[in-house]
């Protein structure tokens, strides 16, 4: 528990640092280097971490991609959709012309989930690019760990109904009804907490609750996924790099399963995108 405790302390002192320097190059390095491990912990999951001929278009877009935003920006989205369908028809290709040695199957394993967690990963990078960015990077790794941490709590202590006892035995449905109050309490306060005190940012305050609730939903549903997917594999934690915690996709499968869908909104949405519109 001691060692949990102080590499949670470690996280969260790295993703205090990644707030402070969100405006330089350092931010992209070190989403560089976290999507590079994930994509390791992922290609180990399914068995592909020896297979370089599969995985090594994973780990240049893991790498390029952060480091050409940092200098194109939301520019860098095009080709960032453009690598992932090189990618894939890439694999199809080595499974086409391998003779059986790469079968459809795991090939098509491997690019599920190695992109998966590349938009995951890359989509939270991104936010920062976006009006009032910093705060949305930070709500959206806050509101999960809220949700996450109160969902085990609740659970431990009034949970009687398991939610998906074959994925995650472990889960009630008190505790994910208690991580979501909770989560989108935190993101209402967040949200009413930068509105008093970062002047240059504007809430639209109505839609609080509502956007916690999808956030908190959406990081409980990513989490169960992990989880399908690591007995899928028969692993118990995707990486090692965390002692206490697994690997760097252990912690951030909630968060992966929801920056996409902030960052989309934000984006594309004007009803989304207002909310942390700069003024």
């Amino acid at each position: 528990m001691k060692v949990r405790i102080l590499t949670g302390i470690l996280i969260a002192f790295v993703i205090a640092i990644m707030f402070l320097t969100a405006d330089t190059v350092f931010f992209n390095i070190i989403f560089a280097v976290l999507a590079a491990l994930a994509v390791f912990e992922m290609s180990k999951c399914v068995g592909t971490e020896h297979k370089l001929v599969l995985t090594l278009p994973a780990y240049i877009i893991s790498v390029g991609f952060p480091i050409l935003a940092h200098f194109v920006k939301m520019s860098s989205l095009p080709i960032f959709f453009a690598a992932l369908y090189v990618y894939l028809l890439y694999l199809l290709t080595v499974s086409t012309f391998s003779h059986g040695k790469y079968e459809l199957s795991s090939v098509g394993m491997l690019y599920f989930t190695e992109i998966y967690i590349l938009i995951g990963v890359l989509s939270l990078m991104m936010l920062k690019y976006l009006s009032g960015g910093k705060y949305l990077f930070a709500m959206t790794i806050l509101v999960p760990v809220v949700t996450d941490v109160m969902a085990y709590f609740v659970g431990v202590t009034f949970g009687k109904h398991k939610l998906i006892p074959d994925v995650s035995p472990k889960k009630t449905v008190e505790g994910s009804v208690g991580g979501t109050v909770f989560g989108v309490a935190i993101f209402s306060v967040g949200g009413l907490f930068i509105n008093r005190f970062i002047p240059t940012v504007n809430i639209e305050l109505s839609a609080l609750v509502l956007i916690g609730l999808i956030i908190s939903i959406i990081s409980q549903i990513g989490d169960l996924v992990a989880s399908h997917i690591k007995r899928h594999f028969g692993i118990k934690d995707y990486g090692f790099i965390l002692p206490g915690h697994g690997g760097v996709v252990d912690r951030l499968d909630s968060v992966i399963a929801v920056a996409p869908l902030v960052f989309f909104l934000c984006y594309a949405l004007t009803f989304f995108g207002t909310i942390f519109a700069e003024i």
